[in-house]
């Protein structure tokens, strides 16, 4: 397993409620501004995180939910939140190794609306990116690629942004 796919994979399994599939941990990582995370030594560093036990972080997968539950009760929303939650758990390295184009993922608005080409990681990707990271970034790019063509003829605000991405990638691209 790759630099990121370890990442990826540890996110999903300790923050569970945040971060359901590769594409949550991907625009954590590479859209989020102020997610804590910096380029070090070519990879996305969380310079204060702490170290990952994985046995801990599978006792405590479904902490949160149990703790819902024996405070309010069971109920059929509680009961789809842990059916969820199970599927993640038990399918966690199908996760990590899926693309959000094969998924169907989509970028939200959201995405779009606070895409800052100033300081969203993806935009700054140094020369000496590991691998998989760089490839990570392509993947995000790539996306956004696809959805800011669209957005960018109704809205001309975001046509320098779609420019932005377009650079990026062929510079990513060519690294390779």
């Amino acid at each position: 397993m790759n630099a990121l796919d370890e990442l990826v994979r540890r996110s999903l399994l300790s923050y569970p409620l945040i971060f359901a599939t590769r594409w949550d941990v991907l625009r954590h990582l590479f859209l989020v501004i102020g997610n804590g995370y910096d380029w070090l030594g070519g990879q996305l560093v969380d310079e204060f995180a702490r170290p990952f036990d994985e046995e801990q972080a599978r006792a405590t997968f479904f902490e949160d939910l149990d703790s819902l539950e024996a405070e309010f009760g069971e109920s059929p929303d509680s009961r789809l939140r842990r059916a969820q939650r199970q599927l993640q758990f038990d399918h966690i390295d199908d996760l990590v190794e899926e693309s959000p184009h094969m998924r169907g993922q989509q970028i939200t608005v959201m995405d779009l609306y606070a895409l800052s080409p100033e300081y969203a990681q993806v935009f700054c990707v140094p020369d000496d990116v590991e691998p998989s990271f760089r490839d990570g970034a392509i993947e995000v790019l790539s996306s956004l690629n696809k959805h800011l063509y669209l957005a960018a003829v109704q809205f001309k605000e975001l046509r320098p942004v779609h420019v932005k991405v377009q650079t990026e990638l062929v510079r990513l691209r060519g690294m390779r």
